[in-house]
């Protein structure tokens, strides 16, 4: 009767240690850790480590999420690897050892060893740029491997569909994102980014005072250019799945040619502003300029053609 106790106990003990690492380590966890990552990767290629005049970045923040972006990650793959339906195959485990050694690059600066660095005549630039491209490059092979070889990848995709929310899930959606709330989203960072980067010129004097500021001229120095490369992107990324919908209430593939051409020319000119956004006026002001006509232009000639198909499908 003891040994059963304490089998009994054993048993217990392990199940409840399971069940606080399901806990701890559990989807929604596991979730939020990787939208954190990934959103702090969005900053990192917002903000550049160089306050040069074609740049106007800030190291200090653009490590910072650099940092936590290969720090979160290799958690999130860990766990992943670790509770893996497949089993632990063993090209994920050499991509696992090979991006936590990678982290090597850290420990000078960790150790505060820059000094030594600097007189040892090693290209020490060099040596942390190949440690970083090949830690980049084993989380894309990590990631891609991982999604493909897991059995839901064969049967889980993206689509369109339309019918009540409640109505969803019984047709086999896992999860969904209206096209209202994409569109509020469009417009919550089109907006944001306006007034954000108008304050933060004000506050910061680099607006021009003998005219009305145009919207590029809010765009060339900080805050405001880290804001118009990351939200720009952000919301022309959106703007384009809002216009997919639009394109599929007229019809999608079965659509008239005018609405199908329609359609093009609105991704071109939502492209066209993300290139606004990420090349300012000063960078490169050809650039600049011919992204913004494409937007504006083809912006205007993609009004007219849908609002007649739109009155035949109110959808």
């Amino acid at each position: 009767s003891r040994s059963r106790s304490r089998s009994r106990s054993r048993s217990r003990s392990r199940s409840r240690s399971r069940s606080r690492a399901k806990t701890i380590c559990s989807n929604e966890l596991l979730l939020l850790m990787a939208l954190v990552a990934v959103f702090c990767l969005s900053w990192v290629g917002a903000i550049c480590d160089s306050t040069v005049p074609s740049c106007r970045g800030n190291n200090t923040i653009h490590s910072s999420f650099a940092v936590t972006f290969f720090a979160l990650y290799d958690i999130y793959m860990l766990v992943l690897h670790c509770n893996a339906p497949t089993g632990r195959h063993w090209f994920r485990t050499l991509k696992m050892v090979v991006s936590i050694a990678t982290k090597a690059r850290w420990l000078p600066h960790l150790l505060h060893l820059d000094g030594a660095m600097d007189v040892s005549g090693i290209d020490w630039n060099f040596v942390e740029a190949i440690f970083e491209w090949t830690n980049v490059t084993v989380i894309m092979l990590w990631t891609g491997h991982y999604v493909l070889s897991h059995p839901i990848s064969a049967t889980l995709s993206w689509a369109i569909v339309q019918g009540p929310q409640d109505e969803l899930q019984s047709a086999g959606v896992l999860s969904y994102m209206s096209c209202r709330v994409l569109t509020n989203i469009v417009a919550v960072l089109y907006v944001g980014c306006l007034v954000l980067s108008y304050i933060a010129g004000v506050h910061q004097g680099t607006l021009p005072t003998d005219h009305v500021p145009y919207i590029s001229d809010m765009w060339v120095y900080p805050p405001g250019n880290w804001l118009s490369r990351w939200a720009v992107v952000q919301g022309v990324h959106a703007g384009v799945w809002c216009q997919t919908f639009l394109f599929f209430a007229q019809g999608g593939s079965s659509a008239s040619m005018v609405n199908k051409f329609g359609w093009f020319v609105s991704v071109c000119a939502l492209l066209g502003l993300s290139v606004v956004g990420c090349v300012n006026e000063d960078e490169n002001l050809t650039i600049h300029s011919f992204a913004a006509y494409i937007y504006f232009g083809e912006l205007i000639s993609n009004t007219i053609p849908p609002a007649p198909s739109l009155h035949h499908h109110p959808q």
